[in-house]
């Protein structure tokens, strides 16, 4: 073979590398709610979760969101027992074959249907992170939390927490531009129409990963 055709390869493999390396995706845009159906005298109240809400038990808590790109979501609630649960996705495991597909209007648990609170009160926190890349560490983690032993499931918990508090640190100092907007128009797949907490969402954006994180008080009734 020449040294011309040679060099041309070489050229044109490396202008593949490149091309495909800016194709990858860095940047995510998404909408999120986070809801809750809080009980009163007179029946009850949809409203939109924030450090200010103070939910009791029997009220329930619904997800929404959606993203205008192929991403990984993980969805992790951590109660005031010091135990993490995995909301989403449902399996440690479950990103081995697949992303969430952009555009589809993803609702925890069901368009119409909630997670229910229980009796133990204090601070809780839902963590919502979206990345542009699979966190396996968080995955290897999470699959713990289905250990028999008590024990085991509580330091995994917090090994989880920990890990999450590290992304986030590093999210401030990378500057990845995170911001919190108006939502989208994203373009997709209709699984619920003016569903009650849809109409709440919030647009996110930002850059190779975006964590928010939401506290609110469950108090006793």
């Amino acid at each position: 073979m020449k040294k011309a055709n040679i060099i041309k390869i070489i050229f044109i493999s490396f202008f593949i590398i490149i091309v495909i390396n800016a194709k990858k995706p860095t940047s995510i845009e998404l909408n999120l709610s986070i809801g809750a159906k809080q009980y009163t005298n007179r029946g009850f109240n949809i409203i939109q979760v924030d450090e200010n809400t103070v939910l009791k038990e029997n009220d329930g808590i619904r997800i929404f969101f959606q993203s205008a790109e192929n991403c990984y979501i993980y969805i992790l609630f951590y109660d005031s027992n010091d135990l993490m649960t995995l909301l989403y996705p449902e399996k440690y495991n479950y990103y081995k074959k697949t992303s969430i597909t952009k555009g589809i209007k993803y609702f925890l648990p069901e368009p119409w249907d909630w997670y229910p609170l229980d009796n133990n009160d204090g601070i809780e926190t839902i963590y919502f992170i979206a990345s542009t890349s699979r966190l396996t560490d968080i995955e290897k983690l999470a699959k713990k939390l289905d250990n028999k032993n008590p024990e085991t499931v509580k330091m995994a918990s917090r090994d989880i927490r920990t890990n999450i508090k590290e992304k986030i640190t590093q999210q401030l100092t990378k500057n990845y531009n995170f911001q919190e907007r108006n939502a989208f128009e994203i373009a997709g797949v209709i699984r619920a129409i003016n569903n009650d907490i849809e109409k709440h969402a919030k647009g996110l954006s930002g850059e190779n990963i975006i964590i928010k994180t939401i506290r609110f008080k469950h108090e006793k009734k």
